[in-house]
C-alpha cells in the first residue's frame, strides 16, 4: 500500500490495563478506502481476532472500502512468539513470518489482510 493518509480513528481502552489495546483507522490510499484495526499484541486472542475481523469488514462496507486489514503489532520477542500461535490457529498457517501480509477469506467473498508486525 503506497501513499497512505489516515483519515479517522477510534482508539480500544483495554479492560485490564490502563492503556490502549486496539485501534481502529479508516485510511486513503491511492487505490481506495482501508479498513484497518492495529492491535497490540499482548490482548491477541482468537477471541480477539474473531471481533477484530467483524468490526473492520463491516467498517469497510460501511464506508465503501476497499480493502481491510487487521495487524498485530509486537514489541517484545515474547509477544512476538505468543502472537504468532494465535495467528497459525485462526489463519490455520503453519510457520507465520512477521512482517508478511496473509489474506484470510471471510464471508460474502470479502478478503481480509493480516498480518503479524515487529517491532525490530
Amino acid at each position: 500500500m503506497t501513499e497512505l493518509e489516515g483519515l479517522s480513528r477510534v482508539l480500544m481502552r483495554s479492560e485490564t490495563r490502563t492503556d490502549y489495546e486496539a485501534a481502529w483507522i479508516l485510511a486513503r490510499s491511492k487505490f481506495g478506502l482501508v479498513s484497518i484495526l492495529v492491535r497490540d499484541a499482548r490482548d491477541f486472542t482468537a477471541a480477539a481476532f474473531i471481533e477484530d475481523a467483524n468490526l473492520v469488514l463491516k467498517q469497510a462496507r460501511r464506508y465503501f472500502a476497499s480493502q481491510s486489514l487487521v495487524l498485530v503489532q509486537a514489541n517484545s520477542e515474547s509477544g512476538l512468539a505468543r502472537a504468532r500461535v494465535v495467528m497459525e490457529d485462526v489463519l490455520q498457517v503453519r510457520d507465520v513470518a512477521p512482517d508478511v501480509l496473509y489474506e484470510k477469506h471471510a464471508v460474502e467473498n470479502e478478503t481480509l489482510g493480516v498480518a503479524l508486525l515487529s517491532m525490530g
